[in-house]
């Protein structure tokens, strides 16, 4: 029984190593470039974003823009006290703009994200059950 909870505790911890090289080796090819809110509105009077997405906030909200030359870029922490005028102004100038849900997260995220209490449920049994079997 304790080869296998050693088995299973290094397993966990494997996937865990295994899942935390994979969110490092991709996410660099998924970034994309944060520009500030003046340079998004720079952008905005000339003419070149084609498409928003609004991530909503209480008080702030992130946008996520592509521009008509297919670049993507986002602009964190804008007032969302200044989202009604600046959605009327996208509008006008043609800009697509939708409102997005909060993203969720993929499947390996989750795992990652819940490996940490796999792995303390794992060493509380480990630890349990070595002490059990010392008590008998």
């Amino acid at each position: 029984m304790l080869k296998l909870i050693r088995r299973g505790f290094f397993v966990i911890c494997l996937l865990f190593f295994v899942i935390i090289c994979w969110k490092l080796f991709t996410a660099s090819h998924n970034q994309r470039s944060s520009v500030s809110y003046t340079s998004f509105l720079q952008a905005l009077e000339a003419g070149k974003i084609q498409k928003t997405a609004i991530y909503m906030g209480y008080t702030l909200a992130d946008l996520k823009f592509v521009e008509k030359d297919t670049s993507e870029a986002e602009v964190s922490d804008v007032s969302t006290k200044d989202l009604p005028q600046l959605i009327k102004t996208m509008i006008d100038d043609g800009v697509s703009v939708e409102f997005a849900n909060a993203r969720k997260a993929s499947a390996p995220e989750m795992l990652l994200n819940l490996t940490p209490i796999f792995i303390l449920i794992a060493a509380i049994g480990y630890f349990y059950f070595v002490g059990f079997r010392k008590r008998a």
